[in-house]
């Protein structure tokens, strides 16, 4: 039906019969309230509404964490009013820019046909996981760089999972840990420890220092690869924390005298027999492997290479560090089995191929 003006209503083309009008209101119409968020159906009203309260909820948890206003006013952390915000520039201190440091070769494992992820211990910037492209490719400018052991100058382009190797130049090879059975064995535990040892991004520049300092050592020509592992294993445990305790006892105070002594590897330190007990975390020490295990936490590599030790001596001592550092890092080394094997061929006078050796 239609309101028509005229006063008169009612079906077009005629009706049965005809309908008073209601008096239109006079003045001016009246205006609606606003509500701004009234836009379209109710569903879309309903979106926007919830939109909005979502948006200051978010805006008042993201203040909240904030430090309170200084004195003058403003808020730290929020740009002054009439400042726009910037975008961190990419480089030094940006999450994704590039780093240059010195860095060791721990692992390489293949990516593809011509890729290959290689994990990096760096002076300043910690534990790096990184691609290298088109390494295995023949005209890679890469070349054998970025083999384990490997020491590095090492150009890095940050990613948010893996970096990207830019540029590497060779510092030093340690091509001759390659070349000998045991050295590469020993060498490859040493790499083994760093790579268990810290977390990703992780800096300790002491632990790279003794990484350096180690497999220099291990390339020469002098020194007992069991003592230079057992040395390095032991001063890798100081460096994170856990120094053995070797003193004294760690339950009664008691120095320790000449005789057998337990290392507890839960404490972390030498319980006479009396405070021991049979506890299962407990390790027999005999009186020289203790003396040795001081004598080493004591001295430099390059001092350790100079040791004359029998080599029954190292390897009960080596038995023990591999033990103690198992327990510092909560996990099996996988190197253990392989390198204890080897050296216990050794004192039996043949090498791990079955000849006759000499001890």
């Amino acid at each position: 039906m239609r309101r028509r003006c005229g006063g008169q209503s009612g079906p077009r083309g005629g009706g049965r019969g005809t309908f008073p009008l209601l008096p239109l209101p006079s003045g001016p119409p009246r205006s609606r309230p606003a509500y701004p968020h009234r836009r379209g159906d109710a569903h879309q009203q309903l979106h926007d509404l919830g939109a909005g309260l979502h948006r200051d909820i978010r805006h008042r948890g993201a203040l909240a964490g904030l430090r309170p206003p200084p004195p003058g006013g403003g808020h730290p952390g929020l740009p002054e009013e009439g400042k726009a915000l910037r975008r961190h520039p990419r480089g030094v201190g940006s999450p994704l820019g590039t780093l240059k440091d010195e860095a060791i070769v721990l692992h390489a494992h293949d990516l593809g046909e011509a890729d290959r992820i290689v994990s990096l211990i760096t002076a300043g910037h910690g534990l790096r996981r990184a691609v290298v492209k088109g390494v295995k490719r023949t005209a890679s400018r890469f070349g054998a760089r970025l083999e384990p052991f490997t020491h590095l100058k090492v150009m890095l382009h940050e990613g948010r999972n893996l970096d990207t190797v830019t540029q590497a130049d060779t510092i030093r090879s340690h091509a001759r840990l390659r070349a000998d059975y045991e050295k590469f064995l020993c060498g490859e535990a040493m790499l083994e420890m760093a790579e268990r040892s810290l977390r990703e991004h992780q800096v300790v520049p002491r632990f790279f220092d003794l990484l350096r300092v180690s497999l220099g050592v291990l390339e020469g020509e002098a020194g007992d690869c069991g003592l230079l592992l057992a040395a390095f294993q032991l001063k890798a445990c100081a460096i994170m924390g856990y120094r053995p305790h070797l003193e004294r006892c760690l339950h009664c105070g008691r120095e320790a005298p000449a005789g057998h002594w337990r290392l507890d590897l839960a404490e972390g330190g030498i319980a006479c027999a009396g405070c021991a007990g049979d506890s299962p975390h407990a390790l027999n020490l005999s009186a020289p492997v203790l003396e040795l295990m001081r004598r080493l936490l004591g001295s430099e590599m390059a001092a350790v290479s100079r040791f004359d030790e029998p080599h029954h001596l190292v390897l009960e001592t080596l038995r023990v560090s591999f033990a103690y550092a198992e327990n510092v890092l909560e996990q099996r080394l996988r190197s253990r089995q392989i390198v204890m094997r080897h050296l216990e061929e050794r004192l039996r006078g043949k090498d791990p191929s079955g000849n006759p050796g000499t001890t």
